[in-house]
């Protein structure tokens, strides 16, 4: 019966990727969202286990195909496409993968390269491309709102699901002999928060509205049961933050009903915490004053070893210690990459890797300031941007608590698509200025013709 199950949800993917081939919104959707389907979809068919690349490469696929398709039906689909973020984030990974002829450890470097390439290919060069308009943006954002809820519905109920040393997981296969990634359980949880805190859509329905608040309540008990500190508290700082951001408040009686939607986000985020952290077997253990100092001094010695070691010779200033640079002076946690992308910049690819670096950055949140000012006056398209740059906030935090070049690179679709899409905005001369109700109904009320006399 679980494998059976398993094949229907397969079957309901299946008809997903059929559909997005021809809306990029939803092969986007599918783009960000395929980590933790694949989990799910393992966690009931063993053959995605045994080869657990094949889904990737289908959605990469996907992605591909619904680019290429909407290139001939649109001549300029590629409009903005070079712009300053782009062609410093190209520039950069071009410095990243060379890096690997001067790095200290040259095998892992080349393993890091290869596995990492094709996910470059397809979050950093195609994916930014699928959506250029701003109706667009809320159309992804709506599909990967309802595509997260359901997973993350599914993710909870399965009963492949089991709580691994204080973090729910799923046993892939339904055999236990490996588990998902609480990441990318986590990741999902954190963008149900941010939707549900940021997507207020004036013109919303009653569907979208219920999807909201479900899947915030059940994105809130995903981040509990996963247990990823780091992303429980960006979600709820970057929620906070741009609620209000994406909110427009006219009159007083409106700020009052912002109050209450804010009371009530708040009473389902608690209810989400509630229901979910009575079942999280041993994940408060992970809060504890002594495990987040532990796992805190963890994260903060790789930095020092990788900044220590980059400093100690001259010769690595310029273009840094290389790809895997990290893992050739760390003998403690044994981890691959430092977890934190402003270090790994400026240690592996030195101070013009790390000039890059800030310059995508200044770039992007120029352009996060653009888009939310353009679309400050209009309600629906102001919550869309706040959501984009909420989410945008949200992958760069994290970025730096568990990131790397090769494996964070949702982040630069997100940075890559918002760019894009302010800059086409930018071009158009931005959202037309909407009609007053004043200067409508004085037209209204005028005599056909009199305005033609004056």
């Amino acid at each position: 019966m679980s494998t059976l199950f398993g094949y229907l949800i397969l079957a309901a993917v299946g008809v997903l990727v059929i559909g997005a081939i021809s809306r990029p919104t939803w092969a986007l959707a599918l783009l960000l969202v395929q980590y933790p389907l694949e989990q799910l979809l393992q966690s009931y068919i063993v053959f995605f286990v045994q080869r657990n690349e094949l889904f990737n490469v289908i959605i990469g696929a996907l992605a591909i195909v619904s680019l290429g398709l909407k290139v001939l039906r649109q001549p300029n689909a590629l409009q903005a496409s070079l712009n300053t973020a782009s062609i410093l984030c190209l520039l950069y990974y071009v410095l990243a993968a060379v890096s690997v002829l001067w790095s200290p450890t040259q095998q892992v470097g080349s393993d890091i390269l290869r596995s990492g390439l094709a996910y470059v290919f397809i979050f950093v060069v195609l994916a930014p491309l699928l959506l250029d308009r701003i109706e667009e943006v809320r159309e992804f954002l709506v599909v990967t709102l309802i595509l997260s809820a359901i997973i993350a519905l599914l993710v909870l109920t399965n009963p492949n699901g089991d709580f691994v040393r204080g973090r729910f997981a799923l046993r892939l296969g339904g055999i236990g002999l490996k588990e998902s990634n609480p990441l990318a359980m986590s990741d999902l949880g954190a963008f149900l928060v941010l939707a549900a805190a940021t997507l207020n859509l004036t013109r919303r329905s009653t569907v979208l509205l219920l999807f909201r608040i479900g899947g915030g309540i059940v994105g809130t008990g995903l981040l509990i049961a996963a247990s990823s500190r780091g992303q429980v508290l960006a979600a709820g700082l970057v929620a906070a933050v741009f609620y209000p951001v994406s909110v427009q408040v006219k009159n007083l009686g409106q700020f009052f009903l912002r109050l209450t939607l804010l009371a009530a986000l708040a009473g389902m985020l608690i209810l989400g915490a509630s229901l979910f952290s009575k079942q999280a077997q041993g994940t408060e253990k992970r809060w504890d004053t002594a495990e987040l100092s532990a796992a805190s001094e963890v994260r903060v010695e790789n930095m020092r070893v990788l900044l220590v070691e980059w400093g100690r010779r001259p010769a690595a200033w310029p273009l840094g210690l290389g790809t895997g640079g990290f893992a050739a002076f760390e003998k403690t946690s044994h981890e691959p990459y430092v977890h934190n992308m402003i270090v790994e910049s400026l240690g592996e690819f030195g101070l013009l890797g790390f000039g890059i670096f800030m310059g995508i950055l200044l770039s992007t949140w120029r352009s996060a300031l653009s888009l939310l000012r353009m679309c400050w006056n209009d309600p629906d398209t102001r919550a869309i941007a706040a959501s984009l740059v909420a989410l945008n906030a949200f992958q760069f935090m994290v970025s730096n608590k568990q990131g790397s070049v090769w494996v964070s690179t949702q982040m630069w679709t997100g940075f890559l698509l918002m760019v894009r899409v302010q800059r086409i905005l930018a071009s158009e001369g931005g959202l037309p200025e909407p009609e007053s109700e004043v200067s409508h109904d004085a037209l209204e009320s005028e005599e056909p013709g009199e305005h033609a006399t004056t």
